[in-house]
């Protein structure tokens, strides 16, 4: 359907000397047209997802002193436990299926209709908007589903990173956008697409990351809080990714600035998400060794380890964070003192 001809024509009131409008009779039906996706998106993001699982408790302190093989052992957890929401997921990214054409709605909206000065003009920008959003949300949770060979992981980086990239998308669009292509990354990683990674770990997204690490509230707007929390750990899961995948080279050397402004955060999340971005680039003998002794990182982290264990005990003795996000800080400690100890060998 064509957007900008569904606008109605402007038309005077009677004994009214403003302009008035009424909408159309294919304005009322993109109208409701727009509400059944946006609506379908969130019910396939719901599918895709799954319910999440009660986080159990974990003896982080008992954990100290076990050997490497305990520490595995002391955790559990089922993989089939995300097979049948999976199954959704499989079922659009498969051969013929829809998520080409999902993705096809997060395209950038036309600069014609968003200089339009009529108020059903804007509306109609803010809904194609918050579709947009909407298949950011859906982007992020399916592509667990999608296999290391297929273009779409392709296709779904290039929709993602338009958006995020983009200055015309809203704050909470772009911050959705920048979440799903840390899950691209993470997921891309995990499966090893080599040939994925070395397209999407380019300076400019290094230069992206950066920008974001440092004030991803300011590149965005003006919010603050659990938004600006969730897209820095994102920008500093990417960190990561990138720094192990193009190892040895100034793209990994660039993303140092963004984990060195992750490890002051306040939030123990993003510092947590930053001591395993450092875990990922410097755990190999010889990938980024280079690096790793030119900064100096063994007494920057060996400094850093009892401030950090410190911010995490008070932490719990105030029960102010949730438990996932806890046990996620007191791995980190924990497997910082193990880092340390295999990198002093």
């Amino acid at each position: 359907m064509e957007l900008l001809p569904t606008l109605p024509q402007m038309v005077a009131a009677e004994g009214n000397p403003f302009v008035v409008q009424k909408p159309s009779g294919a304005m009322l039906l993109w109208r409701a047209t727009i509400k059944a996706q946006r609506l379908a998106l969130e019910i396939l993001t719901d599918a895709i997802a799954g319910d999440d699982d009660a986080v159990a408790e974990t003896e982080w302190e008992a954990m100290e002193d076990m050997t490497d093989d305990d520490c595995m052992n002391a955790f559990t957890g089922d993989p089939q436990d995300a097979s049948d929401s999976c199954e959704v997921g499989a079922a659009l990214v498969a051969e013929g299926g829809s998520y080409p054409q999902i993705l096809a709605r997060a395209g950038l909206i036309p600069e014609e209709l968003r200089a339009h000065q009529s108020p059903l003009a804007q509306e109609m920008v803010e809904e194609l908007d918050a579709v947009s959003h909407r298949v950011c949300a859906l982007v992020a949770n399916i592509i667990r589903c999608i296999p290391a060979q297929s273009k779409l992981l392709f296709l779904s980086w290039g929709a993602m990173r338009t958006l995020a990239f983009s200055d015309t998308v809203s704050p909470q669009t772009a911050m959705e956008a920048v979440r799903a292509m840390g899950a691209l990354l993470q997921h891309a990683k995990e499966i090893e697409a080599e040939d994925f990674l070395r397209v999407a770990c380019d300076e400019a997204l290094v230069t992206f990351l950066c920008r974001l690490a440092k004030a991803p509230c300011k590149a965005f707007s003006s919010e603050a809080g659990a938004v600006e929390e969730e897209v820095q750990v994102a920008v500093t899961a990417m960190c990561g990714v990138v720094g192990e995948v193009q190892h040895d080279k100034p793209i990994a050397e660039g993303v140092l600035t963004a984990l060195g402004c992750a490890l002051e955060s306040q939030s123990l999340s993003v510092a947590a998400e930053a001591l395993n971005a450092v875990f990922d680039m410097f755990a190999d003998d010889e990938a980024n060794d280079a690096i790793f002794r030119a900064h100096n990182m063994f007494d920057q982290l060996q400094t850093y380890l009892p401030t950090y264990k410190g911010r995490v005990k008070d932490a719990v003795r105030g029960g102010s964070l949730q438990p996932v996000v806890m046990d996620r800080a007191q791995e980190a400690a924990l497997n910082l003192k193990r880092f340390l100890a295999y990198k002093r060998k």
